[in-house]
């Protein structure tokens, strides 16, 4: 009941039930000193502020086949010297959560958040950089790396994330065409469904056959 009338069908549920697997909490301690109105905390510009959100996995990395990559971070706290690291994910947020590079190389990444009385099932990954944002949209879009295999492979076979997320955006658009017959719900698809705009730099830096190609490198 907490959805609007026209959202209340199976798919919609099943859709949503599959989003809640990649859901992730995000802890971000510092604000940009690049924010201003209308973002959110532009008043604290600067200044090393814990904020928490929430985003969802929308892709993962695969360099020529391998997951492992060197680390991108200089004097990485995680392990000394030159180290490896696993795989790149993709994670989906609002802009008023991470809106910059500056915000993101400060940001970890929770997954499998389930039970705020029990951790052990929670893996953590780091945020690098943004890849696409709009702050008219409140959207962006933040590469993430681990440190943690298992994670990854947690993600990838346990969650089976490709069939997952192929699934998913069928089942989406399946719920969209619904909206396109109903000549009454135009004002709730809009609301409900924002339709992001992905940067034209992003597809060219980091889209290779629909993954992800590591953007980092060059």
């Amino acid at each position: 009941h907490h959805l609007p009338k026209v959202l209340r069908t199976m798919k919609t549920f099943a859709w949503i039930k599959s989003m809640a697997k990649r859901t992730v909490k995000l802890s971000v301690r510092y604000v940009s000193s690049h924010r201003q109105p209308p973002l959110p905390l532009s008043d604290y510009a600067g200044q090393d502020i814990l904020t928490v959100g929430s985003g969802f996995m929308s892709d993962i990395c695969l360099v020529e086949g391998k997951h492992e990559m060197p680390c991108p971070f200089d004097n990485c706290p995680e392990q000394p010297g030159q180290h490896q690291v696993y795989g790149y994910i993709i994670i989906t947020t609002a802009a008023h959560v991470v809106f910059d590079d500056d915000e993101a190389k400060n940001t970890t990444v929770e997954f499998f958040y389930d039970n705020p009385n029990d951790r052990s099932n929670v893996r953590t990954a780091r945020g690098v950089k943004v890849g696409a944002v709009s702050v008219e949209g409140d959207f962006c879009e933040m590469l993430c790396v681990t440190h943690d295999r298992q994670l990854l492979n947690a993600i990838e076979e346990n969650m089976h994330f490709k069939e997952d997320l192929s699934h998913d955006r069928q089942l989406f658009d399946s719920i969209e065409e619904n909206f396109k017959e109903d000549e009454n719900v135009p004002l709730v698809r809009d609301e409900v469904f924002q339709d992001y705009i992905r940067t034209p730099l992003f597809y060219i830096e980091c889209r290779k056959n629909d993954d992800i190609a590591c953007p980092l490198e060059g």
